[in-house]
């Protein structure tokens, strides 16, 4: 059975987008109890019966990079349930544009447009759909800030294909592969870092299963912007041996850090 991206072969392949999902890697969900609204029906809205390689890809994505909000209005007693996902227009539109958007229109039947903004470099997609919400919040995903958010429990409980797939979501909104001058030449490092400590373990724990070494941190700074402490837990896999191994076993499904890693292959 093929995987959905190209293994690793010593030269650097770019991912191929999902035509089929494949039951042999899929679970089962239990989710009869999502509610669904008028704006839901009328945009007939899906909701995913299996937990599948793009739907973890997704759920890594969001856990990374995405948003989810209640919005309530004065003049009215409706309560819409929004999502936000933001980039940078230069380093994260084609991700949006070549896998974001198709993955949400094959999950959840979302047609999804970028939006960038006049005094910035930030692009921008959201969307409101309660179904979705209720979806992602049984899955164990919180809404507001993610400073304790976690891996969902579905994810750690599943098989290596369904948590690779996981990281290269999380991989496409907070890992970097940093390249470094060194006196024998250029030396990889894949860095991930978080505000939450919860989802560092939860990290630190894949990667583990993946055998792939890494070293952590915990820093601590003064926010200059708000002037308190702030801590972040950080994760660098070093060395080119473990990058390769990386791409072998999980790979990334962003040109940014495939293109970084073409400087070793």
């Amino acid at each position: 059975m093929n995987h959905p991206l190209k293994a690793f072969t010593g030269n650097l392949l770019y991912p191929k987008r999902f035509k089929r999902q494949s039951p042999f890697f899929s679970m089962a969900l239990d989710f009869d109890k999502i509610n669904y609204s008028k704006h839901d029906i009328r945009n007939k809205i899906i909701i995913p019966r299996k937990l599948t390689p793009l739907l973890a890809e997704d759920l890594g994505f969001h856990i990374g990079d995405g948003c989810m909000f209640t919005r309530g209005y004065s003049y009215s007693k409706c309560i819409r349930y929004g999502f936000c996902y933001c980039g940078n227009s230069d380093k994260d539109r084609d991700y949006f544009q070549n896998e974001l958007l198709p993955r949400k229109k094959e999950l959840f039947n979302l047609d999804l447009c970028i939006r960038k903004d006049k005094n910035s470099r930030t692009i921008m997609t959201n969307f409101f759909s309660k179904a979705i919400f209720d979806f992602f919040r049984q899955l164990g995903i919180p809404s507001g800030k993610k400073t304790n958010v976690d891996v969902p429990p579905l994810i750690k409980n599943s098989n290596k294909e369904i948590k690779a797939a996981f990281l290269r979501g999380l991989a496409a909104a907070d890992f970097c592969v940093a390249v470094k001058n060194r006196s024998f030449g250029l030396y990889p490092t894949i860095c991930f870092v978080t505000a939450s400590k919860r989802l560092c373990d939860d990290v630190c724990q894949i990667i583990q299963d993946f055998d792939i070494p890494f070293t952590r941190f915990k820093n601590v700074e003064v926010d200059k912007r708000f002037k308190k402490p702030s801590t972040t837990y950080r994760v660098n896999i070093n060395g080119r041996k473990r990058l390769k191994k990386w791409l072998e076993l999980i790979n990334f499904s962003d040109k940014r850090n495939l293109t970084a890693c073409s400087k070793f292959f």
